[in-house]
Protein backbone atom coordinates (compact mmCIF):
# COMPACT_ATOMS: atom_id res chain seq x y z
CA UNK A 1 0.00 0.00 0.00
CA UNK A 2 1.04 3.71 -0.92
CA UNK A 3 0.67 6.82 1.16
CA UNK A 4 0.53 9.68 -1.55
CA UNK A 5 -0.66 13.52 -0.44
CA UNK A 6 -3.06 15.22 -2.69
CA UNK A 7 -2.34 18.73 -3.74
CA UNK A 8 -5.89 19.93 -3.68
CA UNK A 9 -6.20 19.59 0.32
CA UNK A 10 -2.86 18.64 1.46
CA UNK A 11 -4.28 15.20 2.89
CA UNK A 12 -2.78 11.87 2.85
CA UNK A 13 -4.09 9.69 0.65
CA UNK A 14 -4.05 5.66 0.60
CA UNK A 15 -3.81 4.02 -2.76
CA UNK A 16 -3.43 0.12 -2.97
CA UNK A 17 -3.69 -2.23 -6.45
CA UNK A 18 -6.68 -4.40 -6.64
CA UNK A 19 -7.34 -7.32 -8.76
CA UNK A 20 -10.72 -7.60 -10.87
CA UNK A 21 -12.01 -11.11 -10.95
CA UNK A 22 -13.23 -12.88 -14.32
CA UNK A 23 -16.81 -11.54 -12.87
CA UNK A 24 -15.51 -7.77 -12.49
CA UNK A 25 -15.19 -8.16 -8.74
CA UNK A 26 -13.18 -6.54 -6.07
CA UNK A 27 -12.36 -6.90 -2.62
CA UNK A 28 -11.99 -3.49 -1.32
CA UNK A 29 -9.15 -3.52 1.54
CA UNK A 30 -9.90 -3.99 5.09
CA UNK A 31 -8.25 -0.39 5.84
CA UNK A 32 -10.08 1.34 3.69
CA UNK A 33 -13.44 -0.39 4.64
CA UNK A 34 -13.23 0.11 8.24
CA UNK A 35 -11.85 3.66 8.09
CA UNK A 36 -14.95 4.64 5.60
CA UNK A 37 -17.47 2.32 7.79
CA UNK A 38 -18.70 1.16 4.85
CA UNK A 39 -21.96 -0.77 5.30
CA UNK A 40 -23.52 -3.24 3.05
CA UNK A 41 -23.95 -1.03 -0.31
CA UNK A 42 -21.24 1.68 -1.57
CA UNK A 43 -22.42 4.24 -4.46
CA UNK A 44 -20.85 3.58 -8.16
CA UNK A 45 -19.76 6.58 -9.80
CA UNK A 46 -18.43 6.66 -13.37
CA UNK A 47 -15.81 9.63 -13.90
CA UNK A 48 -14.27 10.93 -16.47
CA UNK A 49 -10.85 9.10 -15.54
CA UNK A 50 -12.22 5.82 -13.05
CA UNK A 51 -14.62 4.87 -10.96
CA UNK A 52 -15.21 6.55 -7.18
CA UNK A 53 -16.51 3.89 -4.94
CA UNK A 54 -18.27 5.88 -1.86
CA UNK A 55 -19.92 4.79 1.30
CA UNK A 56 -24.12 4.99 1.46
CA UNK A 57 -23.99 6.57 4.60
CA UNK A 58 -27.84 5.46 5.29
CA UNK A 59 -28.77 2.40 7.09
CA UNK A 60 -31.88 -0.15 6.54
CA UNK A 61 -33.70 1.57 9.63
CA UNK A 62 -33.86 4.76 7.76
CA UNK A 63 -31.00 6.55 9.97
CA UNK A 64 -29.15 9.33 8.32
CA UNK A 65 -25.51 10.12 8.39
CA UNK A 66 -26.69 13.25 7.05
CA UNK A 67 -27.74 13.89 10.57
CA UNK A 68 -24.44 13.16 11.96
CA UNK A 69 -22.43 15.25 9.90
CA UNK A 70 -24.73 18.11 10.22
CA UNK A 71 -24.49 18.00 14.01
CA UNK A 72 -20.45 17.88 14.24
CA UNK A 73 -20.31 20.64 11.25
CA UNK A 74 -22.70 23.04 13.64
CA UNK A 75 -20.28 21.95 16.41
CA UNK A 76 -17.63 24.14 14.17
CA UNK A 77 -15.64 21.03 12.58
CA UNK A 78 -14.05 20.99 9.29
CA UNK A 79 -11.46 18.80 7.08
CA UNK A 80 -9.58 15.68 9.42
CA UNK A 81 -11.87 16.40 12.26
CA UNK A 82 -14.67 16.10 11.17
CA UNK A 83 -14.07 12.97 9.72
CA UNK A 84 -12.18 11.50 12.76
CA UNK A 85 -15.42 12.59 14.48
CA UNK A 86 -17.77 11.31 12.31
CA UNK A 87 -16.62 8.04 12.61
CA UNK A 88 -16.20 7.09 15.57
CA UNK A 89 -19.87 8.90 15.94
CA UNK A 90 -21.12 6.14 12.94
CA UNK A 91 -18.97 3.15 14.02
CA UNK A 92 -21.26 3.44 17.54
CA UNK A 93 -24.28 3.45 15.75
CA UNK A 94 -25.25 -0.06 14.37
CA UNK A 95 -24.18 -1.64 17.63
CA UNK A 96 -26.51 0.33 19.55
CA UNK A 97 -29.31 -0.41 16.88
CA UNK A 98 -28.66 -3.66 17.27
CA UNK A 99 -28.68 -4.00 21.20
CA UNK A 100 -31.75 -2.39 20.83
CA UNK A 101 -33.31 -4.97 18.12
CA UNK A 102 -31.93 -7.65 20.43
CA UNK A 103 -33.85 -6.30 23.62
CA UNK A 104 -36.97 -5.71 21.47
CA UNK A 105 -37.15 -9.63 20.00
CA UNK A 106 -36.29 -10.30 24.04
CA UNK A 107 -39.25 -8.43 24.88
CA UNK A 108 -41.55 -10.12 22.62
CA UNK A 109 -40.84 -13.68 23.69
CA UNK A 110 -41.34 -13.00 27.00
CA UNK A 111 -44.87 -11.59 25.94
CA UNK A 112 -47.33 -13.82 26.92
CA UNK A 113 -50.11 -14.12 24.21
CA UNK A 114 -50.81 -12.63 21.25
CA UNK A 115 -52.27 -9.38 21.51
CA UNK A 116 -55.63 -11.16 20.33
CA UNK A 117 -57.56 -10.99 23.45
CA UNK A 118 -56.58 -6.88 24.16
CA UNK A 119 -57.66 -6.03 20.65
CA UNK A 120 -60.93 -7.90 21.10
CA UNK A 121 -61.12 -5.57 24.39
CA UNK A 122 -60.67 -2.63 22.76
CA UNK A 123 -62.48 -3.35 19.40
CA UNK A 124 -65.20 -5.96 20.15
CA UNK A 125 -65.79 -8.82 18.21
Amino acid sequence: MSTFFSEDENMEIDRKRIRVSSQRQVTIPRKFFEKLGIGTEVECILKEDGILLKPILEDNNGHSAAEILKDLIEQGLSGSKLLEKFQAMNAKVKPAEKSMLNDDKKIALEAKGSGDDEIKDIFGN
